[in-house]
Order: C-alpha cells, then sequence, then structure tokens
C-alpha cells in the first residue's frame, strides 16, 4: 500500500518537529529581544512561559546585558539571570556593559543584586576602567563606593587614573586620586619607546651606519688630497669640495637628533 504525498509531507513535517528544538530557540530570541527594548511586562511572560534568562544571542549576549531599563534588569535577575556571566568572545559582563554605556541606575542594581565590582574582561579590563574613560561620574562613585580596586591593572598596564586623564577627566581624576590611585607609569607611559618609533629608529641606525662609512671615505680621500694635490684635482674633487661634504655630514645628523627627538615626543601617548 502506498503513501500518498500529503502523508509524506504531514510525517515529515511531525519528525522535523520533535527533532528541533525550534520553539525554546524563538521563545529565548524574543527574550533578549524584549529585554533590549525594555519590554518588562513581556520579558515576565516570556519567563513564565519558559524562557532561559540566560540564553545567549548569536553575538554571545545575554538578554541582561542586552536590557536597557532599571526594572527589566530587575525582572530577569529575580527570574534567575546570572548576574555575573561574561560575553563568549571578549568577557565582559553586564556591570561592564552598563558601565560604558552609563547606565547609573543598573550599575546600581546589579551592584546590589552581587555583581563583581572587580571582574575583568579577557583584556584585564574592570568597569571603573570602562567608566573613567567614558564616565558618568556617579558610576565612579558607586563602584568605588562597592570597593572597586582603583589600581588595578589591564593587560596593556593602563589603570582607571590614566584613562580618565587621557579623555581630560578632570573630577573623575580628582575622585580617583582620593580613593587612592597611585601615579605610576605604565606600558603606555610616554617615556617608554612607542612601536610607532621603532621604524624611525631602524632608520636612524641604517643612517648613522651609513654616514660612518661615508665619512671614512671622505676622510682617505682628504688624506690623498694633502698627500697628492695634483692628482687630486685630476680626479674631479679639491680639497674644499670634500671640506663642505664633511661639514654637511655634520649638519644632516643633528637634523636626524632633532627630527628623531621630535616623533618621538608626538608619538609617545600622554595618558
Amino acid at each position: 500500500m502506498g503513501i500518498d504525498s500529503k502523508s509524506a509531507i504531514a510525517f515529515l513535517l511531525l519528525t522535523l518537529s520533535l527533532i528541533s528544538p525550534a520553539y525554546p530557540q524563538d521563545i529565548n530570541s524574543e527574550l533578549i529581544e524584549a529585554a533590549k527594548n525594555g519590554q518588562t511586562g513581556k520579558v515576565q511572560s516570556l519567563l513564565k512561559a519558559g524562557a532561559d534568562p540566560n540564553a545567549r544571542n548569536i553575538f554571545g549576549l545575554t538578554a541582561l546585558m542586552q536590557a536597557s531599563q532599571v526594572d527589566t534588569a530587575q525582572a530577569l535577575l529575580d527570574g534567575g539571570a546570572d548576574v555575573n556571566a561574561k560575553h563568549r568572545e571578549h568577557g565582559g559582563t553586564a556591570l561592564d556593559g552598563a558601565a560604558l554605556n552609563g547606565y547609573t541606575d543598573k550599575v546600581q542594581v546589579l551592584l546590589a543584586r552581587g555583581a563583581d565590582v572587580n571582574a575583568k574582561d579577557n583584556y584585564g579590563v574592570t568597569a571603573l576602567m570602562l567608566a573613567a574613560s567614558r564616565g558618568p561620574t556617579e558610576i565612579v562613585r558607586a563602584l568605588l563606593s562597592a570597593g572597586a580596586n582603583v589600581n588595578a591593572r589591564a593587560d596593556n598596564g593602563g589603570t582607571a587614573l590614566s584613562r580618565a586623564a587621557k579623555k581630560g577627566h578632570g573630577e573623575i581624576v580628582r575622585l580617583l586620586e582620593e580613593a587612592g590611585a597611585e601615579k605610576s607609569r605604565d606600558m603606555n607611559s610616554r617615556w617608554l619607546i612607542p612601536l610607532g618609533a621603532v621604524p624611525l629608529l631602524v632608520l636612524v641606525g641604517v643612517v648613522a651606519l651609513g654616514r660612518k662609512v661615508i665619512s671614512d671615505w671622505l676622510k682617505k680621500r682628504l688624506e690623498e688630497f694633502k698627500a697628492k694635490p695634483m692628482q687630486c684635482l685630476n680626479c674631479g674633487y679639491t680639497g674644499l669640495s670634500v671640506w663642505k661634504i664633511l661639514v654637511a655630514q655634520k649638519l644632516w645628523a643633528l637634523v636626524i637628533l632633532i627630527v628623531s627627538t621630535c616623533w618621538f615626543f608626538l608619538l609617545s601617548p600622554r595618558g
């Protein structure tokens, strides 16, 4: 007995519905989107319907990381969202995102619900460093009050103080210094050779080496001129021309030194 086409299609659809978890994936995507748009009521409904509060979108973000409203974040936390969940790629947390985007109320809620104020992302950056770079001042105060390490260092050596100073946030610099921030040089200090200056230094080395070779050759020619002036005149150069070249060399070396020094200070970070 054969199976007609309609029965075959119905059987295929039934099989796919059983082996494919389409509904949970869709409801989780709805949850993340609702959190992003600040739809607290919808978030609560989706959580009751079985949405995973710690589900991630294709970019590795959870609903709590995406939540734009304080009440939405609270609803997610009440529903079981992990306050210290880390981004799949860069390792940042919801607190990092709130500090970076200036969500003062959200920062306070996350801290009150157990967010790790000293958590570092995959680059060693903390929420305090992000807040010091972007502000506002209230977030820096909240993080410091929660016990943020004011002297924590990122993998590149930067601190909250160096970031705030580089951005020109005078009030935040004052707050950090009052909290005990150390004014120590880091890996981005202007007194260390910046990577951008390396090619120039190599060029200077090559020029210096070439200058020595030329200098030795000119000195030898000058000695020949003193010993046999008439033969040197026949060769097409005189003692005066040799001396001019030597003087020009000295001036060129001085120019190289000045340019190298200016380039070094221009490329050196001020943070």
